[in-house]
């Protein structure tokens, strides 16, 4: 392998933004290909010969190609639940996984920080003080200060993180 790894998709999609700061975290060489969403450049060659169910991410790095078919669950109840474990976690670590920012942190950003500045539910994070403290820690990163803008571009004017 060798190059810049090239990220298919748009910054500005959660899943995208996660796989940017998973790179930018360890330092890797990348380059963002931006698709055409509106255009539906996705569900087209040659994005379909990448990923044969027309969705983003897509990696490629020199002749490995890899993506994720998954489901996000958006029930709110399933959510309370997980945020509630996740608030006893964090009652007595600084992040998910320990004292430490790891991936168990890193994977949540993108649908976190769609919940928080572009829906109604930011109140789900902040009710609980520990996942809001949480929160504030990963946004401090420079990572995130660098990607979070691309997610940003699509949420609806009001809104803010």
């Amino acid at each position: 392998m060798g190059g810049a790894v090239k990220v298919y998709g748009v910054g500005a999609s959660p899943f995208v933004a996660t796989v940017l700061l998973c790179l930018e975290e360890t330092g890797a060489d990348y380059e963002l290909v931006p698709l055409d969403m509106a255009a539906r450049e996705q569900r087209a060659e040659p994005h379909l010969s990448r990923n044969p169910f027309g969705k983003i991410p897509v990696l490629e790095d020199g002749e490995l190609t890899l993506f994720d078919q998954a489901v996000v669950d958006e029930n709110v109840g399933k959510l309370e639940k997980v945020l509630d474990v996740y608030e006893a976690r964090l009652s007595t670590h600084a992040y998910l996984a320990g004292d430490f920012f790891s991936l168990a942190d890193l994977v949540h950003f993108g649908i976190t920080y769609y919940l928080v500045a572009g829906t109604e539910y930011a109140t789900l994070l902040e009710s609980r003080a520990n996942v809001w403290a949480w929160w504030g820690r990963i946004m401090a990163r420079p990572s995130v200060k660098k990607v979070a803008p691309l997610i940003h571009l699509w949420l609806k004017p009001s809104s803010s993180a």
